[in-house]
């Protein structure tokens, strides 16, 4: 069956020409066919490179080597010499030669004088210029002139068709001429369809006006699954993030976010390369193991948590032991021989590897050209297994293929700079390439076409939505090139040169996008994210307006059923055995004692620079615990507490060779314990009982195992009782965390009514050892039981007798919630969250509405 012939057809861009190869490919499926010819369909650019390559006479600069070359020309004058950011004027500068090569702008005389900026590009252009002769190098930008001035016939086709093109350069202007001039038929297609009257909606705001759209693309798919919905976004680069949560919210309210399943739509614009995970994740792994020195600790904890190695999937357990040992050990900077020693007792595929990485890096010289840089970099990701043992999409392997692409190109470099350089330098260029190279893989077809406002010119649709018509937004504010003369842009009439050309092209493309679907609907947001009121864009002049209509919601695939599930089976005999932590965490929420004593769920502890506070306050208590230790217990003297101080210092393990944090630690507990001292002088006569007192206790059903910090016996106690419990604290106390039926700290009320004499219990005291507001908190069966000055009696506080009566049936309470399941996520103190690991498993902050006291408080911290 023969195949009808298509001319060559060239695209404006690379969207454009997938789509028609993609329309073409089905309609020669729709005749039946079996196989057929590709379709000489192309973007322009790409066509005129294959041209080049089979005539051309000089090395065809890739964008990587001409941005390197306006690096190398940029640095070397004395002006660029100024600059703070080298690589992003390179980049203007090659913007700025493009221009001027499409729109055939001089780039010497007297209008290039007319700013310093201007000046010194044309002093960079034309040392470019020469180099490229030199060198016998020629760019992408001046291809169509070089090719329009040698046309070779025998490559040329009898005819072409342009389509997509919004406009003609000068440049390619010249090169359709040539191509007329030499025989080819050059058809320049412009729309055929007449352009229909828009439906216009104002919405309250651009979260709003995106919700809808994806309703109403959801509505028309369930509608009509063969049907072709497009969604134009001005400015899409800006909102990516946030146009594909709404659109996965509304399309596929039940996928997990690691789910790679073909979607309902698809986007246009990918991230950079550099923002793939796996691609992230090998500059990562180049950076870290450049390293000769010490590895920082987040550093060491990116490599070992990274699914992009060998072992990621057999290692799970293994490697997460071995994030909880690094991060147990609070250490800011490893050594490689101490982490090997730690890879090894946890995960031999993950130590292999570490192994083989460090084999490959020893062999690394100091500087190299870029091809071996390339090589060195792809033997390490070798020996480390990358990019890991999970299968690899569709989309997985694009990726790899494009970052094959960009190596590729990075080791072409040493064409255009063969000086060595070394690991760092290198690494940079590489890092700048992938953030400059956008990723786009080419997706399943999906009914709803996402698209920027360039990006859909040429493509039709049966249905289309404009959205983001605001004023601030079309048409775009004018912002000519600074490296080129002001005056010369606005008489040649470049991009972006003026106010006025910035309306012909939005009204031009505007009035396209409206001849590319019989349904189009246009959208603004009358306010923007800040809440600042906004208009509409002058393109929607004189078009009937509507007001947020009630969008139809997107149809549920299945009825939604809501359980309340708080209540877990009672708790097994293992799961009855408790410190005072239970009490603690049941009297501040339910769930945070179901999974910290029964799920043993814990967040990784965080990194800190220095030592964290839990080890502070445990350096502390042993402090204070050895000082009421041995035959110079109650001894005082400065010498002993600094004698005690060292010791405790000297026996921590996260301060073993830091020798600096040692001593400022030392100094600190020193001071600490001896301003506490001056304090217990101050009290009525007593003696030290037990410090870090162990108690097994059986109480409301479950088997308490409590250590106390201090019992006291005063030596004039009397029929009210002798004992005082004490318990250290380094933050600021107050008795109301014992008040009510949660109290906030519930330790010393449990360690009253478990205590075998409870009846010889005088008081209750926090101690207080705080910088600068050393006190005792506590209260106490007389007043002036502990110190000549009596405690204030709280307004909560009962009787001593009543009021132990009560914390027994209230700890009574929390423990009979736990024991039968209770486990429903409710916070009972307003600072239940503020110190709590668990918010990534109970979701709290995604159920319910923020605090504003606490989202001032986070932003306070975060600042």
């Amino acid at each position: 069956m023969d195949v009808p012939s298509l001319p060559l057809t060239l695209c404006a861009h690379a969207r454009l020409a997938h789509s028609l190869r993609a329309a073409y490919d089905e309609r020669q499926r729709a005749a039946g066919r079996q196989s057929w010819p590709t379709a000489p369909i192309f973007t322009l650019d790409a066509w005129l490179e294959r041209l080049w390559a089979t005539g051309g006479d000089r090395m065809l600069l890739t964008n990587l080597q001409e941005q390197l070359l306006w690096h190398q020309i940029i640095a070397a004058h004395a002006a660029g010499r100024e600059l703070l950011d080298l690589d992003a004027t390179a980049a203007a500068a090659a913007d700025a030669w493009r221009l001027a090569q499409h729109w055939n702008l001089p780039l010497t005389g007297e209008a290039c004088q007319e700013r310093e900026e201007t000046a010194a590009f044309s002093v960079w252009a034309e040392e470019f210029q020469r180099a490229c002769r030199r060198q016998e190098w020629i760019t992408t930008a001046g291809l169509p002139a070089t090719i329009a001035a040698r046309l070779p016939a025998a490559a040329l086709p009898a005819a072409m068709q342009w389509v997509g093109f919004d406009e003609l350069s000068p440049q390619l202007h010249e090169l359709v001429s040539a191509l007329r001039t030499a025989g080819v038929s050059v058809d320049v297609a412009t729309p055929s369809a007449e352009p229909v009257c828009p439906e216009v909606t104002q919405f309250s705001d651009p979260g709003a006006e995106l919700q809808a759209v994806a309703a109403w693309a959801r509505n028309l798919v369930e509608q009509n699954p063969a049907a072709h919905i497009g969604v134009v976004v001005p400015g899409l680069a800006a909102h990516r993030s946030t146009v594909e949560r709404i659109f996965l919210e509304v399309f596929h309210p039940r996928r997990p976010p690691w789910d790679d399943a073909p979607r309902a739509f698809h986007l246009s614009l990918g991230p950079p390369l550099a923002e793939a995970p796996a691609i992230a994740a090998a500059l990562q792994l180049v950076e870290l193991f450049s390293t000769r020195g010490l590895v920082e600790s987040s550093a060491a904890l990116a490599w070992i948590r990274s699914p992009f190695l060998a072992g990621s999937e057999t290692e799970t357990a293994a490697r997460a032991r071995l994030e909880q040992e690094i991060r147990g050990q609070q250490r800011e900077l490893w050594r490689w021989y101490d982490l090997a020693r730690l890879t090894a007792r946890h995960g031999p595929a993950l130590a292999a590897s570490l192994r083989r990485a460090r084999a490959v890096v020893r062999r690394w010289p100091q500087r190299q050209a870029h091809q071996p840089w390339a090589e060195s970099w792809a033997a390490l990701w070798e020996s480390l297994g990358w990019p890991g043992e999970r299968p690899v999409e569709s989309a997985g392997w694009q990726t790899i293929a494009a970052w094959q692409r960009l190596l590729d190109d990075f080791g072409r470099l040493d064409q255009v700079a063969p000086a060595p350089v070394d690991s760092a330098a290198a690494l940079t260029r590489l890092r700048r390439a992938a953030a400059a190279r956008p990723l786009q893989p080419q997706a399943a077809p999906a009914p709803v076409q996402i698209l920027g406002w360039l990006e859909a010119s040429g493509l039709e649709f049966t249905h289309l939505w404009i959205c983001g018509l605001d004023e601030q937004t079309l048409p775009a504010p004018p912002h000519p090139h600074p490296f080129l003369p002001l005056a010369l842009q606005r008489e040649r009439n470049l991009p972006h040169a003026s106010a006025a050309r910035e309306a012909e092209v939005a009204q031009r493309l505007w009035q396209r996008l409206l001849c590319s679907s019989p349904d189009v609907q246009a959208s603004f947001a009358a306010s923007d994210g800040e809440g600042r009121p906004q208009l509409p864009s002058p393109l929607l002049a004189g078009l009937p307006l509507r007001h947020s209509p009630a969008v139809l919601p997107a149809t549920q695939t299945a009825d939604q059923e809501t359980l309340d599930d708080h209540l877990a089976p009672p708790a097994t005999e293992p799961e009855r055995r408790a410190g005072s932590g239970l009490f603690l965490d049941q009297s501040a929420c339910p769930f945070r004692a179901f999974a910290h004593q029964r799920l043993h769920a814990r967040a990784a502890p965080a990194l800190a620079v220095g030592l964290p506070a839990t080890v502070r306050g445990a350096l502390l208590h042993r402090v204070l615990c050895d000082l009421w230790a041995g035959p110079d217990a109650g001894d005082f003297s400065a010498a002993r507490i600094e004698r005690l101080a060292a010791a405790a210092v000297a026996a921590e393990r996260r301060l073993a060779g830091r020798p600096g944090l040692a001593a400022t630690e030392g100094a600190r507990l020193a001071a600490a314990v001896l301003a506490w001292c001056a304090i217990e002088r101050q009290r009525r006569p007593f003696h030290v009982l037990a410090t870090e007192d162990c108690l097994t206790a059986a109480f409301a059903g479950l088997e308490l195992h409590l250590r106390r910090d201090r019992i006291d016996e005063l030596e004039d106690g009397s029929a009210m009782g002798s004992l005082v419990l004490l318990d250290y604290k380094s933050g600021e106390c107050s008795t109301g965390a014992w008040a009510g039926p949660y109290p906030e700290q519930p330790q010393l009320p449990l360690y009253l009514v478990t205590e075998p004499r409870r009846a010889q219990v005088a008081a209750i005291t926090f101690a207080q050892v705080r910088s600068g507001d050393m006190a005792l908190v506590g209260v106490e069966r007389s007043p002036g039981t502990l110190l000549s000055e009596p405690f204030a009696h709280p307004k909560w506080m009962l009787s001593w007798e009543d009021q132990r009566a009560r914390w027994d049936r209230e700890l009574h309470a929390l423990a009979e919630e736990y024991l039968r399941g209770e486990a429903r996520v409710e916070p009972r103190q307003r600072t239940s969250c503020e110190h709590c690991d668990l918010h990534a498993l109970c979701r709290i902050r995604e159920r319910r509405a923020p605090d504003p006291g606490e989202e001032e408080e986070a932003d306070a911290a975060a600042g």
